[in-house]
């Protein structure tokens, strides 16, 4: 990798981080944060080995004890907590993402590539966030979709337009 993809990279593992503290909180103890759009916009701005080593870098940051989740929280009751595992589950998800949106990925086809990423997060999520709590699956989708997929529709659009500016801005 490049000192500039090494400094996109953690940029963007920083932006993922100060985005999970602007969070409100709801029951269940799955915040509703604008992390989402960062960790798009990572798998929308770096290749997939890149943006899954900086999303990473964020769940071990958290790992470590670092303030770096939701509500300035961080060590290793995190993330087996009730939104650890969509936590754990954003390195793939922006791996796959960004191999679907291509190294350039803009309006075109990043809206479609991106609307994977919640798919992925929320299906893997739903099942730990399950396990966790010792609710049953059904009862977890019923409340993530309740809870988040209208926002998240909006969300997921968020990357995409942005992503060709950012990309502009960090000069590549």
């Amino acid at each position: 990798m490049s000192t500039r993809q090494t400094a996109r990279a953690a940029l963007l593992v920083a932006a993922t981080c100060v985005a999970a503290q602007i969070a409100v909180p709801l029951p269940l103890g799955v915040p509703f944060t604008v992390q989402p759009p960062a960790v798009s916009l990572t798998s929308l701005l770096l290749a997939p080995g890149a943006a899954a080593a900086a999303t990473g870098a964020s769940v071990l940051l958290g790992a470590a004890g670092l303030p770096v989740c939701a509500g300035y929280t961080g060590g290793p009751h995190v993330p087996p907590g009730p939104s650890g595992g969509f936590r754990l589950v954003h390195p793939r998800a922006v791996a796959v993402v960004s191999a679907l949106a291509g190294p350039r990925a803009g309006f075109g086809r990043g809206p479609a590539a991106a609307a994977a990423g919640p798919l992925i997060i929320y299906g893997l999520g739903a099942a730990a966030m399950a396990a966790y709590l010792r609710r049953g699956l059904g009862r977890a989708v019923v409340y993530l979709a309740a809870t988040f997929h209208a926002l998240d529709a909006a969300r997921a659009l968020v990357g995409p337009t942005v992503a060709p500016r950012v990309r502009w801005v960090l000069g590549g």
